[in-house]
């Protein structure tokens, strides 16, 4: 929605997977900031018997789902990707995230968008971008502490995400 007005500034956090961003946002919340998870919001939207589902398959097709019927979030990912007009509508769908963070009363919001980099959701109404990072080789011993994960699927993991280059960009 280009026409979002939260008549405060919106910064987006964003950060890939286990650089810190959870201990940025406790940070946040301790100062009074509001913070909006886009990611619970979209995955509970998009969650099996989700809200959004059915507008979602009626606007992108059953292509971006599973033969179970759960919804294949890289498929869709894929169709957002590169077009602003199929983003746009995705993020149309997925408006509650967008009224949580209207709905904020700090001086500021903060709206957590994990794949800031994948999917520039809300760029055109951020005021800031903020991205946590670290080094690979920390990222790589934080996601491994975490426990019960190989070191071949931490290394999976994080070359799914965007580069880290890319974030920083």
């Amino acid at each position: 929605n280009q026409n979002l007005t939260i008549g405060r500034p919106l910064v987006i956090l964003t950060g890939g997977i286990a650089t810190g961003k959870s201990s940025v946002v406790q940070r946040l919340r301790q100062h009074g900031i509001d913070v909006v998870d886009t990611d619970a919001i979209a995955h509970a939207l998009t969650a099996p018997h989700g809200a959004a589902l059915p507008e979602l398959r009626k606007v992108f097709g059953d292509g971006i789902f599973a033969a179970d019927g759960t919804l294949d979030r890289a498929a869709l990912r894929d169709i957002v990707f590169n077009d602003p007009d199929q983003k746009t509508r995705l993020e149309q769908i997925l408006h509650q995230a967008i009224e949580a963070i209207a709905a904020a009363t700090s001086p500021y919001v903060v709206a957590d968008v994990p794949l800031f980099a994948e999917t520039g959701f809300l760029r055109e109404q951020a005021d800031r971008v903020l991205v946590v990072d670290c080094p690979l080789d920390i990222q790589k011993q934080r996601l491994l502490a975490r426990g019960n994960l190989p070191e071949e699927l931490a290394d999976l993991i994080l070359q799914a995400q965007a580069p880290r280059e890319a974030r920083l960009s």
